[in-house]
C-alpha cells in the first residue's frame, strides 16, 4: 500500500517534522535497499518533488512507475501528482488525461474521497492557468458538487474558491475561501494543509479592496508556511503583489510580481510564471512581453499569448490594442484582467487627445468597482 512503513515514515518526515531533506534521504536510501518495492516508493518520490516545486522531475520519477502494480490510494496520489505537474509545466491536455484516470481511480475507492479532492483542484487549477476558464468551473461543480461532510467539503469549497477568483467572481472567491479557511480551523495546520487557501484567500480579498483583511490573512498564510509546499511560493508572492498594487503601491507590486515570476521559472513551472507575468502587466508594466511571447510557445491555452499581448501593448502605448485585449480576456472567462486591459487603455488613449473608450458590455461597472478597491496608480 501506498503508506508502507518506509513511505509512512518519509512522509511523517516531510509533514508532520518539516525535514525535507531526511525525508528525501529515507526514499532514495530505500530505493537503493528494497528494489521491490520501487513503484511505491517512486510513487511518494514524486509527491515529493511537485511540492518541491519540480514539476518535470516528478514526471520523470512517475514515468518509471507501473501503475499496474499500484493499489486505489497510491493510483489516486501518483494521479494527483502527475496533474499538478503537468498543470505546472503547461501541458494541460496531459494533465486532463491523468486526472481523469485519477477520478476513476477514485470512483472504486470512494473512501478516498479527501484524496480525490486534490485531484481536481489541481485539475481546475491547469485549465484556469491555461486559460480555460469554464472548464475549470464545469471541473468543480461536476467533480465536487455532492462532497459536503468534514474537512473534505472544506477542501471542496476551497477548489472552488480557486476557480471563482480565477474567473473574476470575486464575491464568491472571498466567501468560498473564507468558509473554508474557518471550516479547517486548525485542522491540518502542522502539515500546513490550509497554507495554499489562505494564500488565495489573501489575493481575493486584496483585489477587492479589503485591505487591512487581506494583509492579516497573508500573516495567517506566512504563519502556516511549510517546506512541503515550496511549489506554490510564487503564488504567495503573488498574493503580495496583489496587495500592494491594492495599496497603489504599483512600484511594490511589480517587484513582487517579478520575484514571483522568476521562483516559478528557476523552478520550471512555466505556467505560474505566466500568471505571474500577467499581473505584472496588468499593475501596468509591459517588460516581459518577449518572454510571453516565449512562453507562448511552451504553455498550452490562450492565456499566455493574451498575456504576451497586453504586454506588447503596454509597450507601444497601443490604446487600440489594449481595448481588444481587454475585449479577449472577457471573452477568455478573466473579468478582473479584461478590467484591468480597460483602464490601462483609456490611459493610453489620452496621450493622443482621444477621449476615454467606452467600456465593453459586462465591463464598465466591473471596473470602477474594481478601481475603488485598488488605489491610485
Amino acid at each position: 500500500i501506498f503508506y508502507n512503513g518506509t513511505n509512512l515514515r518519509a512522509n511523517n518526515l516531510l509533514f508532520g517534522l518539516r525535514d525535507r531533506d531526511k525525508s528525501w534521504t529515507v526514499i532514495e536510501q530505500a530505493l537503493r535497499d528494497s528494489p521491490e518495492n520501487a513503484d511505491q516508493l517512486r510513487t511518494f518520490a514524486g509527491l515529493w518533488l511537485v511540492t518541491a516545486g519540480r514539476p518535470a522531475a516528478a514526471l520523470e520519477r512517475n514515468a518509471a512507475v507501473d501503475h499496474a502494480a499500484l493499489d486505489s490510494v497510491s493510483m489516486i496520489v501518483t494521479r494527483s501528482t502527475e496533474t499538478l505537474a503537468l498543470g505546472d509545466l503547461g501541458r494541460t491536455g496531459l494533465a486532463a488525461e491523468h486526472a481523469a484516470a485519477g477520478y476513476a481511480a477514485l470512483t472504486a475507492t470512494p473512501q478516498e474521497s479527501f484524496q480525490g479532492t486534490g485531484i481536481v483542484e489541481f485539475h481546475a487549477y491547469a485549465l484556469l492557468a491555461a486559460g480555460y476558464l469554464d472548464a475549470a468551473a464545469e471541473v468543480v461543480a461536476r467533480e465536487l458538487g455532492t462532497v459536503t461532510v468534514g474537512p473534505t467539503a472544506a477542501m471542496a469549497v476551497a477548489a472552488a474558491g480557486m476557480t471563482a477568483l480565477g474567473i473574476g467572481d470575486l464575491t464568491a472567491a472571498t466567501k468560498q475561501l473564507g468558509h473554508a479557511t474557518a471550516a479547517l480551523g486548525g485542522y491540518g495546520k502542522v502539515i500546513g494543509l490550509p497554507y495554499r487557501f489562505h494564500i488565495m484567500h489573501a489575493e481575493a480579498l486584496a483585489r477587492t479592496g479589503q485591505i487591512d483583511a487581506a494583509a492579516a490573512t497573508l500573516a495567517v498564510a506566512e504563519s502556516y508556511r511549510h517546506p512541503a509546499y515550496l511549489y506554490v511560493e510564487s503564488n504567495f508572492l503573488l498574493a503580495k503583489a496583489w496587495l500592494a498594487a491594492n495599496q497603489g503601491a504599483v512600484s511594490e507590486a511589480v517587484e513582487h510580481g517579478c520575484a514571483a515570476a522568476e521562483y516559478a521559472r528557476d523552478h520550471g513551472q512555466w505556467a505560474r510564471e505566466v500568471l505571474a507575468l500577467q499581473a505584472v502587466a496588468q499593475f501596468g508594466d509591459g517588460a516581459a512581453a518577449g518572454r510571453l511571447t516565449q512562453l507562448a510557445d511552451v504553455v498550452e491555452g490562450p492565456r499566455a499569448a493574451l498575456a504576451a499581448q497586453l504586454a506588447r501593448a503596454l509597450t507601444t502605448h497601443d490604446g487600440p490594442a489594449l481595448d481588444a485585449v481587454s475585449a479577449d480576456f472577457e471573452a477568455m472567462g478573466d473579468r478582473l484582467a479584461a478590467a484591468d486591459a480597460a483602464g490601462l487603455a483609456s490611459v493610453a488613449h489620452r496621450p493622443a487627445g482621444r477621449p476615454c473608450r467606452r467600456l465593453g458590455p459586462g465591463l464598465r461597472a466591473g471596473h470602477h468597482r474594481h478601481r475603488r478597491g485598488r488605489g491610485r496608480r
